[in-house]
């Protein structure tokens, strides 16, 4: 008796101390996380399980290790409370209660042995119930602890590209213009590229190129064959591409003409001093339709692009002398050349230049694309589109062959907003700024114009090299085909923990244990403490039996309904004393 009696109370005591450490420690942690709320957010505790990985440790924890650690706890807790249910007292413990305490071994809900509880008039079985709702709410909160959650894990992996053909076969498949497009592929372009072009004339004016700093990125791979990846990769590393640069200066031309060619197209031509050259440089433009679209028009400015060996130049044909006028840009001081241009540009049934277009002023960028190859990095979030992470190039930039130059008449592009074609309105509308508010004032970004053709230029070259690439068969595809570096994400599984269901748990359990250590030291003295009596339903039953069978208050009380003998044993009091020999304890009722 005498073990059991120290067991328990180290067993306790052990617990409680083991509590308060625990909260400590767990606390301190939280709080060097920078957790400083504790809430129902799950924590992580860690793991990169399959989903029968992690229900298994769920069911360990909560259906196996929890349930073993109360039936522990329980065990120490009701044996100490059910050893002090009755004691020596001239009041004595109710029957009703004591039976009710002694079938006890776990917490309970159960509102009926609560309120048995409560309604004793006893302290301790009040505490009684008060552990056994305790323990009820430990089990509830233990068995929600641990939880598990869904997350992508990242994995290294390859995947496999369809590179854009024209620069994986060094443009190869196209020879001075001639696309040798199918119809199809032809459509294709075509579509797009004037949707393209559509877009820079509507748009409000924007920097497209403005998150990538100015630059016109690309990459050695087809928009579809990107697009086409699974879902589950989420980074790709060092894709082959190439970023586009422009370089401008302000400068006007030397000479001008605007000739008819034939009936279906006119060309502008100018002639631009090059800072690195004695001679001035040709840039020429093809324009579908006929100059009446420029000699005819009421308006004062025409936009135009005319390409050369070195470059482009982006020009305006204004109306009137206006070699006077100059304005500062950021590609330095523009400055107007006027031309006598007094019947040119006649065809049949046309006079050409005439009236106040006798004289026309030109004003306008020379401006240089580079490229420089380089590798790029490219990510995306779940259900999103790809978009490039960070890129490293090679430092050596070097001019090429602009396929936007062969396009222009071909597209027979015509201003949405007007008469003329060409390049120029789109790109110029796009880049012009107006107030609503004073006067209407209206401003010109040429640094947006220059970007816009950038763009435009970039975007030209991809659709090209992607329209050609629609009809490839797949043994060509197979050939070219590159792979490149990825991360795939897997879904696994970690487990984690509720922090206020744990917190509950461990006030629970630590509340739930200094209930029956200071019940123990407060009865520590009475002779069912120092003999260990356990009141369990055949303990009581023994007892009763043996110490109450001569007893008049247990006399004739077989005859009684379940109500009348309910009432009784709320009524009788037991308790143990002493018996004659000193060392027995005999249960008696008052």
């Amino acid at each position: 008796m005498g073990f059991s009696l120290a067991f328990n109370f180290i067993i306790i005591s052990v617990l409680c101390l083991v509590t308060v450490i625990g909260s400590i420690v767990w606390l301190a942690k939280v709080n060097l996380q920078g957790y400083h709320k504790i809430g129902f957010t799950s924590r992580v505790i860690g793991g990169k399980l399959s989903q029968g990985q992690a229900k298994a440790v769920d069911v360990v924890c909560s259906a196996v290790l929890a349930l073993l650690l109360l039936a522990t706890v329980n065990y120490f807790w009701f044996a100490t409370l059910r050893v002090i249910t009755v004691y020596e007292s001239n009041r004595g413990t109710s029957l009703n209660a004591t039976i009710t305490a002694s079938s006890m071994t776990s917490g309970t809900y159960n509102a009926f042995v609560l309120t048995r509880l409560f309604t004793s008039g006893q302290l301790k079985l009040c505490l009684f119930a008060v552990v056994l709702f305790l323990a009820a709410i430990s089990k509830s909160a233990l068995s929600n602890i641990i939880a598990y959650e869904a997350f992508d894990s990242p994995m290294d992996t390859h995947v496999t590209l369809e590179p854009s053909v024209g620069i994986s076969l060094n443009g190869s498949w196209f020879d001075s213009g001639r696309y040798n497009y199918t119809p199809k592929q032809y459509a294709g372009f075509a579509s797009q590229t004037l949707a393209m072009l559509i877009d820079l004339e509507l748009s409000e004016p924007r920097n497209r190129l403005e998150n990538d700093g100015g630059y016109y990125i690309g990459i050695d791979s087809t928009t579809s064959s990107v697009n086409s990846l699974p879902a589950n990769l989420v980074d790709l590393y060092n894709i082959p591409g190439y970023r586009l640069s422009i370089d401008c200066i302000a400068k006007a031309p030397e000479t001008l003409g605007v000739i008819q060619m034939g009936e279906s197209s006119y060309t502008i031509n100018v002639n631009v001093n090059m800072t690195d050259s004695a001679t001035p440089m040709l840039f020429n433009s093809e324009i579908p339709g006929q100059t009446s679209s420029l000699t005819g028009a009421y308006n004062e400015e025409y936009p135009f692009v005319s390409f050369g060996m070195q470059g482009v130049y982006l020009g305006f044909l204004d109306s009137f002398n206006l070699t006077g006028s100059s304005n500062e840009t950021a590609f330095g001081n523009m400055t107007y050349s006027a031309f006598n241009m007094a019947g040119m540009g006649a065809f049949p049934g046309s006079d050409g230049f005439s009236g106040t277009k006798s004289i026309i002023s030109v004003h306008g960028l020379h401006c240089q694309i580079f490229r420089e190859s380089g590798l790029h990095n490219l990510t995306r979030e779940a259900n999103q589109p790809w978009r490039r992470g960070s890129s490293q190039y090679s430092g050596e930039k070097h001019q090429f062959v602009l396929m936007i130059s062969d396009w222009q008449k071909k597209l027979n592009y015509h201003s949405i907003n007007g008469t003329i074609a060409g390049y120029g309105p789109p790109l110029s509308s796009s880049s012009q700024i107006c107030q609503t508010l004073p006067n209407n004032n209206c401003t010109f970004d040429y640094k947006d114009l220059a970007e816009n053709f950038l763009y435009a230029a970039g975007e030209v070259e991809r659709i090209a090299f992607e329209a050609k690439g629609t009809d490839l068969d797949r043994e060509t595809i197979d050939t070219i085909a590159y792979s490149v570096d990825a991360t795939s994400t897997e879904q696994r599984y970690r487990i984690t923990y509720v922090p206020a269901i744990l917190l509950v748990a461990m006030v629970r359990i630590r509340v739930a244990s200094i209930i029956p250590l200071v019940l123990f030291l407060m009865y520590c003295q009475t002779p069912a403490v120092k003999h260990w009596k356990v009141a369990h339903p055949l303990r009581l039953l023994v007892d009763a039996v043996d110490g109450l069978r001569h007893d008049t208050k247990t006399q004739d009380v077989h005859h009684m309904t379940d109500a009348e003998l309910e009432t009784w044993a709320k009524k009788v009091k037991i308790s143990y004393v002493r018996g004659q020999t000193g060392d027995e304890m005999v249960l008696k009722a008052y």
